[in-house]
């Protein structure tokens, strides 16, 4: 599955008009809810590719996921189309956030982007929001970490968890460690 997160000032009207013109066809639509994004499936005229729209309100940032048969092929075609958030604007986005909300939607675009295996250049997002002055943006950190997945963040987490200043952060590493530790478990059985 391909993630291709979305510049905040496109708008879910602006996917959907695109992937009409893409020929692809509504499948599945999902409400958001508190424990789930607002999620919109098309599928190509086969059924063998899938585009997932997703507004995800835990990270605070719209994206599309691809996956199925042909994903260089529709990614090459929607993005074409549409703009998107490529690894390549990652460092411009961060460095140029004029905000925290600018921040936390550059930092969820690298959260999202990131390789299934540990890499250095991510890995370095990921310690600028746990090393962030303000403990909102330590506790995105936080959040991002269980995006990516990575076993490597348990050291990071269990500092935060154990020396933070913000007893929210405190919380938030506690329990993304026990949630890493549960999917831990799930896998080797």
């Amino acid at each position: 599955m391909r993630r291709l997160p979305l510049p905040p000032d496109l708008v879910r009207d602006d996917v959907t008009r695109a992937v009409y013109k893409l020929g692809l066809d509504i499948a599945n639509y999902v409400a958001a809810a508190a424990d789930q994004p607002l999620t919109v499936t098309y599928g190509d005229r086969d059924r063998q590719t899938w585009l997932h729209y997703v507004d995800d309100h835990v990270l605070g940032v719209a994206y599309v996921a691809i996956d199925g048969q042909a994903v260089d092929e529709l990614t090459a075609r929607f993005t074409a189309a549409v703009p998107v958030i490529d690894a390549a604007q990652l460092d411009e986005r961060i460095e140029s956030a004029g905000s925290e909300d600018a921040l936390r939607h550059a930092l969820g675009a690298a959260f999202l982007l990131a390789p299934p295996i540990t890499d250095r250049r991510f890995r370095g997002y990921f310690d600028r929001a746990f090393t962030h002055p303000s403990a909102a943006i330590r506790r995105y950190g936080v959040i991002g970490a269980g995006y990516a997945g990575w076993p490597e963040l348990a050291t990071s987490l269990q500092t935060l968890a154990e020396n933070d200043s913000d007893e929210e952060v405190r919380a938030a590493a506690n329990r993304m460690l026990g949630a890493m530790q549960r999917l831990r478990q799930e896998k080797q059985e």
